[in-house]
């Protein structure tokens, strides 16, 4: 996806707290830990987990919510998807058909 070939997307919001852990500027999510990120996405422990593996990947771009997707931004979540994959191998979670 280019830079700037979906409008509804921004580079990111302070106003967001998913932007905010991304830049590395939010100050209550300090102990956020990153498992892991690449040039589009980072993927960190849920600072309130409902399960052991319990881990976020958001895109670097502020997206305001799923109504904004649209097909162009499907490679996107693929990569996202892929990247919590990884992230619960790497962490020894290996029953992939109980992650969402």
């Amino acid at each position: 996806m280019e830079p700037d070939q979906c409008s509804t997307v921004n580079y990111s919001d302070n106003n967001c707290v998913f932007c905010r852990i991304v830049k590395g500027t939010d100050a209550e999510g300090a102990d956020t830990e990153i498992l892991c990120q690449d040039e589009e996405c980072v993927c960190f422990r849920d600072i309130d987990p409902a399960a052991p593996h319990h881990y976020l990947v958001v895109p670097r771009r502020h997206i305001e919510d799923v109504t904004q997707l649209s097909s162009e931004h499907a490679p996107l979540v693929v990569r996202m998807a892929n990247m919590g994959l990884t992230a619960l191998q790497a962490n020894h979670f290996n029953d992939l058909n109980d992650s969402r």
